[in-house]
């Protein structure tokens, strides 16, 4: 089955929750609904990136924490794949770059 990410796309092996990847785009570990990732997995990026915490239907959605392969860290909500509600960013030092809420990936306040 096919799902998208923002670097391509990634094919998934539900019998073994690892993603087979076209154009090289990382690898998902864990749960799974119909083929996609739907309950709480990671997914680990071929740049670097790393995000764990909640999905739905192959989606970042609900509680996690998104990992830049440059250190800086994103923690909060996200909705249908963006960064969505209260959240904060990290620097690598785990200062708080922005605090407050983000809509459909933009940051509001």
């Amino acid at each position: 089955l096919l799902f998208d990410y923002p670097e391509g796309q990634a094919f998934l092996d539900a019998s073994s929750f690892s993603a087979i990847t076209k154009h090289d785009t990382g690898k998902y570990q864990g749960d799974t609904k119909n083929g996609l990732p739907n309950g709480k997995g990671s997914f680990y990026f071929s740049n670097g990136d790393m995000y764990s915490g909640n999905w739905r239907s192959g989606k970042k959605d609900g509680k996690g924490f998104y990992l830049f392969a440059n250190g800086k860290k994103f923690e909060g909500n996200f909705k249908n794949g963006n960064l969505h509600g209260k959240g904060k960013l990290l620097s690598n030092f785990m200062e708080v770059i922005k605090s407050g809420k983000w809509n459909n990936g933009k940051y509001i306040e």
